[in-house]
């Protein structure tokens, strides 16, 4: 990836613009099935798309994988062009066999560019990405800002979809689903039209009662390591770290270590990266080492001007990787204005080890862990997290997560063993993160086990020291735990109050991918107490 690309000098050409983003649905999964055939329906697609644009007068900013992303001299051209190429791939997909159909969404909006190095930036170009999610498969979604520049002899078909909430965009847009023809726009209500949107995970929010709060969404990439010993996994170490420390700062969005590790050594551009992180500002940048020296260089791409915005070096001694993680937290937050209290400061600087061999053994376990395929991935998670042990024999994480591999391996009566000595070492040592750690690993376990009545202290006092570390992100995680307990000990009352609670803070604090996870739960509930309509 080229790293250099942005400068903070030469600002960027403004003007006004409509444009278009558009994207494949399950094109991931037909090249896992098939690449040959993907990579054709992937050129045929294009040719298609590109004919349509252009004749509207039209032009492709860029191809991006299955996506492209367009710009238009006119909301009826780009509006036009759209109804088109739904029209005719809908043409085409009645002819097509189901594995060999092109569905695709669009999303179509008008507003303020920037444009710089061939590209366009700008929140209205984030704004149309986050339209295009919303779309319905094989059709068009549209802002209001768009729709309210078409006239009645423009002959468009649109119905309101409502506001809808918008991951990382300030206030909620109000948007629009255009039709292809009278008869489309005939055949479905408003009401069913929401409810196909809400069942798709829209978040369509009353207006009136909606509160913004001022949050700034930021992503990280993995450092790229540029010395010699390239299975060192330092750079993953750190990023994994800020990672974990920001998700505990409301103010900050960052989206999770998995995502970051999606986007490892990709070739996509650093504005690509960042809108489908779905997320206004991006880190990257490099480590090196020397002897024990850590060096650090970091930049922060802005997308909605396509600026680098901050810079920054740092040099540490690897034992110092808390001060470390905590040197550069405070530097991004003095950018942003950010101010939050000493407790979570002083969590930040501290680290989990003070052995750096054991923090490259922990996390590789985490990695294995978090990215488990085969039962091979697990023995070498577990190898990993030995091996921190043995550098680090206080190292009461790495034990915890220790007893939650043996048991994922089959090995109950050695995961009891393990986490009953995290329980009696994290006691004894009275760090607060380290327990409630611990604490939640409990839970975990005797819940696997069907032992709820011992879970359920554990994930009480893990919340309890959530709550005291202001750890929002973790204890929404383990409100969901605690709510499966009393699901299974037939108290769906408390079980509902806790997902209700769970929920609430995941959508406050951004966290939308997890919240599936509260609604799978909130399901069960449902099902306990009878309540089959939510």
């Amino acid at each position: 990836m080229e790293y250099g690309l942005f400068m903070k000098a030469n600002s960027p050409n403004s003007r006004k613009s409509t444009i278009m983003f558009t994207d494949i649905v399950g094109y991931s999964k037909m090249v896992e099935k098939k690449e040959k055939k993907a990579l054709q329906l992937l050129e045929e697609h294009n040719q298609i798309l590109t004919l349509i644009i252009e004749k509207n007068n039209g032009k492709i900013i860029k191809h991006i994988g299955d996506s492209i992303f367009a710009e238009f001299n006119s909301v009826l051209n780009c509006t036009s062009s759209a109804i088109k190429i739904q029209s005719d791939l809908r043409k085409r997909n009645d002819i097509s066999r189901k594995n060999q159909k092109i569905i695709i969404r669009i999303g179509i909006h008008t507003g303020t560019v920037y444009e710089r190095e061939d590209d366009l930036f700008g929140i209205d170009v984030n704004l149309c990405s986050r339209i295009e999610g919303i779309a319905p498969r094989g059709g068009i979604a549209a802002s209001s800002d768009l729709i309210e520049k078409l006239t009645k002899s423009d002959n468009i078909y649109s119905r309101e979809i409502g506001y809808v909430n918008l991951k990382n965009i300030r206030k909620p847009k109000l948007l629009y689903k255009i039709y292809y023809d009278n008869n489309e726009f005939t055949n479905e209500t408003q009401v069913d039209l929401q409810k196909n949107q809400i069942e798709n995970g829209t978040d369509i929010v009353d207006i009136e009662d909606f509160q913004s709060a001022e949050i700034s969404s930021v992503g990280i990439l993995i450092l790229k390591n540029i010395t010699d010993d390239k299975d060192d996994n330092i750079g993953e170490i750190i990023t994994e770290r800020l990672i974990f420390h920001f998700q505990k700062i409301k103010e900050i969005n960052m989206p999770n270590i998995n995502d970051s590790q999606h986007f490892k050594d990709s070739d996509l551009p650093l504005s690509e990266i960042a809108r489908r992180l779905e997320i206004n500002n991006l880190i990257y940048g490099n480590i090196s080492k020397t002897n024990n020296q850590l060096i650090i260089n970091l930049n922060m791409l802005d997308t909605t001007k396509g600026d680098v915005v901050w810079s920054e070096k740092y040099k540490e001694n690897e034992n110092n990787l808390g001060i470390l993680c905590g040197k550069i937290i405070d530097s991004l937050l003095v950018h942003f204005d950010v101010d939050v209290p000493d407790k979570i400061k002083k969590l930040i600087s501290t680290s989990i080890s003070s052995k750096p061999k054991a923090l490259k053994y922990y996390y590789k376990g985490m990695s294995y862990i978090e990215n488990t395929k085969t039962t091979e991935d697990l023995k070498n998670a577990k190898s990993n997290f030995n091996n921190a042990i043995k550098e680090d024999h206080n190292f009461v994480e790495s034990i915890a997560q220790l007893s939650i591999t043996s048991e994922k391996l089959g090995y109950h009566h050695e995961a009891d063993k393990y986490i009953q000595e995290a329980i009696q070492l994290a006691e004894e040592l009275g760090n607060e993160s380290s327990l409630a750690v611990v604490y939640n690993c409990a839970g975990i376990l005797y819940k696997t086990w069907n032992k709820y009545n011992k879970a359920i202290p554990f994930f009480k006092k893990a919340i309890k020291i959530q709550l005291h570390l202001e750890d929002q992100f973790t204890e929404a995680k383990t409100l969901s735990s605690l709510a499966g307990c009393y699901n299974n000990t037939k108290d769906p009352e408390t079980a509902l109050r806790l997902l209700s609670k769970s929920i609430s803070i995941k959508e406050e604090i951004g966290e939308g991918r997890s919240l599936a996870y509260s609604y799978a739960e909130l399901g069960n509930t449902n099902v306990t107490t009878g309540d089959l309509s939510a």
